[in-house]
């Protein structure tokens, strides 16, 4: 999608019935797509799909953009060869707390029936962001994270979020994220892999990283307390450790707003290979 560019907003004329049926076609082709692999068009494709029920002109005119885009770039793909993913050196360095005063029963729940682990340890890696507000009607904010395994990208998602404050929506996005971690270490485990210590969430909003591990830290807004105990209880329990990285190392934000080009390809770059050619 171009950048700032906000399709709610357009004003030209509704589609016939046959653009119509063509429009959700490629809406639909392009969802098959992006669970093949292709991560990179996930947001454009969500934000053009709440558009089925009533499309118009220039929606089916951002669709052709993004089959162009596809045509284009049609070598892009995931890369499968499992690399422990770099440790980002503008990460803040992670503090030990002692947490047992606040959260004494914070322990991860192990399955007891699950194989003995082999092989190579998994290092299990989160990116996350939320933009605030970013639909100009509904003022929707979108959640966006990247599962990533040893480097290699094995779950994605972009999805619309109701929240009132931006540290509201990354304290949300977070909590979502960790609730995935937990699912992953689970499914991890009783596929007999070993899990190489505590997982990692990256995030780019200061005060939700430093709320949420830092002990001595407090919540004024009581409204996400839900959120804000649970991520801290995953830390606590030595499940995620959460990290501050700096937004424009953060590859989850090509899944929560239009982007200019070259930060594009830079995040791209990261989560997807492309030969040489």
């Amino acid at each position: 999608m171009a950048t700032d560019d906000h399709p709610e907003l357009d004003d030209t004329t509704f589609l016939d019935t046959r653009s119509h049926s063509i429009y959700r076609f490629l809406v639909g082709a392009s969802q098959w797509i992006i669970t093949l692999g292709r991560l990179d068009i996930l947001y454009a494709v969500a934000t053009m799909s709440h558009f089925n029920q009533t499309p118009r002109q220039g929606h089916l005119d951002r669709m052709l953009r993004i089959f162009g885009y596809l045509k284009f770039h049609s070598t892009i793909g995931l890369s499968m060869i499992p690399t422990v993913s770099s440790f980002p050196t503008t990460a803040t360095p992670y503090v030990p707390q002692q947490w047992q005063e606040q959260y004494p029963n914070a322990r991860e729940e192990v399955p007891s029936d699950a194989p003995t682990p082999l092989g190579r340890p998994v290092n299990l890696v989160v990116h996350v962001d939320a933009s605030h507000a970013s639909n100009l009607i509904n003022r929707h904010s979108v959640t966006g994270y990247v599962v990533s395994a040893n480097g290699v990208s094995m779950y994605w998602r972009s999805k619309e979020q109701i929240e009132t404050s931006p540290f509201g929506s990354e304290i949300v996005a977070a909590r979502i994220a960790s609730e995935k971690i937990i699912e992953y270490r689970y499914k991890l485990r009783m596929m007999g892999l070993p899990l190489s210590g505590p997982s990692l969430l990256f995030g780019d909003n200061k005060s939700v990283i430093s709320s949420c591990s830092v002990l001595s830290s407090t919540l004024k807004k009581r409204h996400n307390a839900l959120a804000y105990h649970k991520i801290r209880e995953c830390v606590a329990a030595g499940v995620i450790r959460i990290y501050h990285v700096d937004g424009k190392h953060n590859v989850a934000d090509l899944l929560t707003k239009p982007l200019p080009g070259d930060v594009f390809r830079r995040h791209r770059a990261k989560l997807l290979f492309k030969p040489q050619m």
